[in-house]
């Protein structure tokens, strides 16, 4: 009974000996193994926002008029009804909402030419996300998609939303998300890194997206190792879902060593 036991802790330990042996062997200087596993999975597409307000109200002109008095100046918040100014002809011009005042360039006694802004009201508490993606991220983005928007000058906020709506403008695809309610510290005009949800999986086979090229994998299992065709699903940068092939959770893709 003895000499069968060491026999068979003999042949397990060769059997291990030999794994480990085939590993190094295919385990180039520079590359790495990464365990195929099963998990959840979220693709998204990726861009630059711009925070914008619901409401603007702009005033221009049409006809030459000076500008008689100011009851408001720049940075002003403003109520409803409020008088901001009145011009030479005796025209008072009114807030038509509650707002800040962002633009009010001129002074009083000035004149105002034809289609110049002579004050902006906006409402700094309602605001959404206004985003340009290229063609093929725009191809992907649908209506109620969920979004994640994150800004640089607010570390570790990361603020919910949902694609309201994707339009062609200028030659661009603008995608506008409408947000959770924004820090108080977020203003119209600054930016945001967006990343919008276009597919997600959950309990299903992934594989380490650098161990793909040209469709294949090589997949090292019970120390034997082997190319397999695969066919993947979604991808989020590091992994893929696998969704034809001979891939089992356990083996080993090798990932090749990047060339310098």
């Amino acid at each position: 009974m003895s000499s069968k036991r060491n026999l068979a802790i003999l042949a397990v330990t060769l059997f291990l000996l030999g794994l480990i042996a085939s590993a190094l062997y295919y385990k180039r200087p520079g590359s790495e193994m990464i365990e195929v596993r099963k998990g959840d999975i979220t693709e998204a597409v990726y861009g630059l926002g711009k925070v914008k307000s619901n409401k603007i109200y702009e005033l221009k002109i049409g006809v030459t008029s000076g500008l008689s008095a100011l009851f408001a100046q720049e940075g002003d918040r403003v109520q409803k009804g409020q008088r901001l100014l009145r011009l030479d002809e005796g025209s008072v011009v009114s807030a038509p909402f509650a707002g800040t005042i962002t633009v009010l360039p001129f002074h009083e006694g000035e004149n105002i030419f034809p289609q110049a802004v002579i004050v902006r009201v906006e409402d700094l508490d309602d605001l959404y996300v206004e985003v340009s993606l290229e063609q093929l991220g725009a191809l992907r983005v649908r209506p109620a998609q969920d979004a994640r928007l994150t800004l640089e000058s607010l570390r570790g906020v990361v603020v919910s939303g949902k694609v309201e709506s994707i339009f062609p403008k200028d030659d661009q695809f603008v995608v506008r998300i409408n947000t959770e309610k924004l820090p108080k510290e977020v203003l119209p005009g600054m930016t945001a890194d967006v990343a919008i949800e276009v597919g997600r999986r959950t309990g299903v086979l992934l594989l380490p997206l650098g161990g793909l090229t040209n469709g294949r994998v090589t997949v090292i299992r019970d120390g034997r190792r082997r190319k397999v065709p695969v066919k993947i699903g979604i991808v989020d940068g590091n992994w893929a879902e696998v969704i034809e092939g001979d891939v089992k959770p356990g083996d080993q893709v090798l990932i090749p060593a990047r060339s310098s």
